[in-house]
This record gives C-alpha cells, structure tokens and sequence, in this order.
C-alpha cells in the first residue's frame, strides 16, 4: 500500500476526496496532509441538496486532525464550490471530516469532547498544545446541541450547589433537578 492510500483510508475522507502528498515536518513535529478532489466528481449544494459540478476551489483550509505517533496532523484542502443549478447560486460545499468552521476534525473533536468531560479545559489545551480559547467555542457547541434535544418541560426544581478549594478557587460545581 502506498503512503497516500495508507494515509487516504486512515483519514476516511469520504467519496470524491484522495490524499496526493504528505510531507513530515521533524523540526515541528508535525505532519502535513494534503487532500484534493478527484476530477469529474460532483458534491450536494449545502443548501438544497442538489448534487452539482465544481465550479472553483477557494483558498487552502487547515483542519487539525488526530496525531499520528507522536506528530501532530494537518490535514490542508481547498474547498471546493459547486455552482447549483437549483439555487442558482456558487456554495461552498461541506465536508465529512469537519465540522464548518471548526478547525478540528470530527476525530479530533471527538477526543477532545471525551478528554473535556473529565478534564479541564485548560488542562487539555495544555495536552494537545492548543490555546484554550480554541477550545471553548467547541465545547459550548456541542453543550448547546445537547441542550436542544433535551426536554425540560416536567422538571419542578433545580438545585445548584458550588465549593471551592480554598484560596486555590477550583470550583466543583453540582446541578441537580427534579
């Protein structure tokens, strides 16, 4: 198996995207993945649906993915727009690695939502060698999604309970509702 195919099915990129170069950067520690559309494929206009010819590719987007080893991952890919014969209008498509405008992977979402829910947040951006500002919006995504499909229609009390550790103020906070 080639380096690009090992790559490729390790990614899982989806249909219409191929891996055509790598290059691993030892100075800082990273590994640098590129993907590419493959030519004559058609993608689903985000807005309706319709699937649809590429009509250019935007500029280089960068999406921190898993690491690979001990490497941190970059996958980098321009982003193609397909010109939608429904809508009438040229749109970006979306991907399946990435959430829109994340930054991450779903896989390296993932994780860091599984690492966050026993860890705080600063402690993992410490772990992955992110910024923590990074972190947040990510995490208050996913609690927001959460929050949606919850039904609070029958809940009667809500009881909140905060300690601190002394002067070190790391709080542990309890929710409770009935």
């Amino acid at each position: 198996m080639r380096e690009q195919e090992l790559l490729q099915t390790a990614l899982n990129l989806g249909e219409g995207w191929e891996v055509y170069r790598s290059r691993l950067d030892i100075e800082n520690s990273t590994i640098h993945i590129f993907a590419r559309t493959i030519r004559g494929n058609c993608f689903p206009c985000p807005q309706c649906g319709t699937t649809s010819p590429i009509y250019d590719h935007g500029k280089e987007r960068v999406w921190r993915h898993m690491n690979f080893f001990q490497y941190r991952t970059d996958l980098h890919a321009r982003l193609p727009r397909v010109n939608c014969s429904k809508c009438g209008k040229q749109r970006t498509i979306r991907v399946s690695w990435a959430r829109e405008r994340s930054g991450f992977s779903v896989y390296f979402e993932t994780f860091l939502i599984l690492l966050m829910k026993s860890m705080p947040v600063k402690h993992v951006a410490n772990l992955v060698g992110e910024h923590d500002t990074r972190l947040w919006p990510l995490l208050h995504h996913y609690v927001e999604e959460a929050r949606s499909r919850e039904d609070y229609s029958q809940v009667k009390k809500v009881g909140f309970d905060e300690t601190s550790r002394r002067k070190g103020h790391q709080y542990i906070s309890a929710l409770r509702y009935t």
